[in-house]
């Protein structure tokens, strides 16, 4: 697999299984992160190769690569370890069969909505058959969403056969598979998933009543019926199952709205808000801070204008355990169980409006911290906070003091006293100070108790009135100005101009010849030819007799 790494550095897995198959095991670990907190993750570690099924993993965490959706397991990295098998590391997750004994008709009803979100995505988007849907291959984060996984036997609509099917026989969900499957893939292909969510819906509603969530009597019997039915033709589609009373109620309605905030318009987004807080006060607070409180935390409902007004100021306010009243969303209970939580990280985003706004609120749901959070988590953020905006941010600083004594960060929220500024004690500048600083000196002279200033200001006026104008004339003894030995320097006129470029005119200078005395050099050719006599020469022998030849 491309994306395949070592084990991630900083990573520690616990050595007890959260659950045991005979394909992998998963476990529990924390992946340090240079963050203080480390983040929790999920790491499934396969079947040592010699097994007999040793690539199922590697298929559940290929297609979970290439399949992303909100509703999927999201993946996060893949390794292999000598001796160990194959490492798949998930967001941070339960299986369902150890979480559904704690959950509510309300937070079953929108966990089955998102697995049915995560199927038609699966059938329209990627035109695959998830083809093993059961509650084995269901997860839950700690946040109680629902996420599809399981996806070791995915394969797409063009290769889906029979033979195929009867093949991955052993490993599928016994009860969730399609009558007649063995004979033919039923028609369309999708029918597969359809029958197997059936099973799942009616498997785990079985303990709830009907009347705990509206429209659960109907969509029960849908499930027998219909999704379950022999003949694949009269199976309903996904859509349409998504669009019946049971998963389009109100709770269900703002879970969805909430989710899809970025893509409503600005009069809609009004118009929720206005009422949402009303709106919430009819449903268990438990289940509206379990499901709802991180999609009401989110980014984007904490910048809008209109919750700013409307809801933020209700969210952040708990009332009273014993207040019956329900003016407010969560009581102090449940917001020291499911919002603190939430909010402890929250302070150490690195946005600072988020940072602001909850500042702007911490008066109202400080005494829901312990003095140890206050301490480790709360104040070192909102004193950086404090530090780098404006003064606005430093209010809620000293809201907290009280709540757990003089913290150590104190001193670093407000300036000590001091008769001078840093610097005070050198010659005066002639560089310009900027705004922000002539600002934090106004601060700090606010900061100054006014008894201070008033006995300052006394001790001032009696030095002053002490000075006499006689007695400076004999403070100092200085010899007349002509007699020292001053050297002063011509000043250029004013209106002289600097020529910033005399430096770099070219200096351009004759050239020095040298002459040098020619040779005279006797000329030769190569047709020259140098005569010599020599008595020894015959010549062409003209004395001999020729006539003797």
């Amino acid at each position: 697999m491309g994306n395949e790494t070592s084990q991630p550095t900083g990573l520690v897995i616990e050595e007890n299984a959260i659950e045991v198959t005979d394909r992998w095991a998963l476990h529990s670990a924390a992946h340090s992160t240079g963050t203080p907190d480390p983040t929790k993750i999920s790491v499934f570690v396969g079947a040592p190769p010699c097994k007999s099924n040793p690539t199922l993993l590697e298929k559940f965490a290929k297609n979970l690569m290439v399949h992303r959706h909100p509703c999927i397991l999201k993946y996060v990295a893949t390794w292999h370890k000598n001796g160990k098998g194959f490492h798949l590391a998930t967001e941070d997750v339960r299986p369902l069969v150890q979480v559904l004994p704690n959950q509510t008709a309300l937070q079953v009803c929108i966990g089955l909505q998102n697995i049915l979100k995560a199927l038609i995505f699966l059938h329209e988007m990627a035109q695959s058959s998830h083809n093993n849907v059961c509650r084995a291959a269901v997860y839950v984060t700690p946040d109680g969403v629902w996420k599809l996984g399981g996806l070791e036997y995915l394969c797409r609509f063009s290769e889906l056969s029979s033979g195929y099917l009867c093949g991955a026989r052993v490993g599928r969900y016994e009860a969730g598979r399609s009558p007649g499957e063995e004979e033919r893939v039923p028609q369309p292909p999708s029918a597969v998933d359809r029958f197997a969510f059936g099973v799942l819906a009616e498997e785990v509603l079985s303990t709830y009543s009907s009347d705990d969530v509206p429209g659960m009597a109907e969509f029960r019997e849908l499930c027998k019926t219909q999704l379950q039915n022999v003949s694949s033709a009269v199976r309903p589609s996904l859509d349409k199952v998504l669009r019946l009373p049971f998963f389009t109620h109100e709770f269900i309605n703002i879970h969805n709205f909430l989710s899809e905030l970025t893509l409503k318009t600005e009069q809609d987004k009004q118009d929720f808000f206005r009422d949402l807080s009303g709106k919430l006060s009819s449903f268990p607070e438990d289940v509206v801070a379990s499901q709802l409180s991180s999609l009401l935390l989110s980014r984007i409902v904490l910048l809008d204008t209109t919750a700013q007004q409307h809801l933020l100021p209700l969210l952040f306010s708990p009332r009273a355990d014993d207040d019956p009243s329900k003016d407010k969303v969560f009581s102090e209970s449940t917001f020291k169980a499911f919002l603190v939580p939430k909010l402890l990280p929250m302070f150490c985003v690195r946005d600072a409006h988020v940072r602001i706004i909850l500042l702007s609120h911490f008066s109202t749901f400080c005494a829901m911290f312990s003095p140890s959070q206050l301490q480790l988590h709360i104040l070192p953020e909102a004193a950086r906070t404090a530090k780098s905006q404006n003064r606005r941010s430093q209010k809620p600083i000293k809201v907290v003091e009280p709540e757990c004594g003089n913290p150590p960060i104190a001193p670093e929220t407000v300036l000590p006293e001091r008769l001078s500024p840093d610097g005070g004690e050198e010659e005066p500048s002639s560089l310009t100070v900027s705004e922000e600083e002539t600002e934090n000196w106004v601060e700090w002279e606010e900061n100054i108790a006014p008894d201070r200033k008033i006995d300052d200001l006394k001790k001032t006026d009696k030095v002053i009135s002490n000075l006499k104008p006689q007695d400076t004339s004999h403070s100092t003894n200085l010899p007349d100005i002509t007699s020292l030995d001053i050297k002063s320097s011509s000043l250029p006129p004013k209106n002289q101009e600097v020529d910033y470029f005399q430096d770099m005119e070219p200096v351009i200078s004759t050239n020095h010849i040298v002459e040098i005395p020619e040779t005279k050099k006797s000329q030769t050719s190569k047709f020259e030819v140098e005569l010599t006599e020599s008595d020894d020469v015959k010549g062409w022998g003209d004395d001999e007799n020729w006539d003797d030849l």
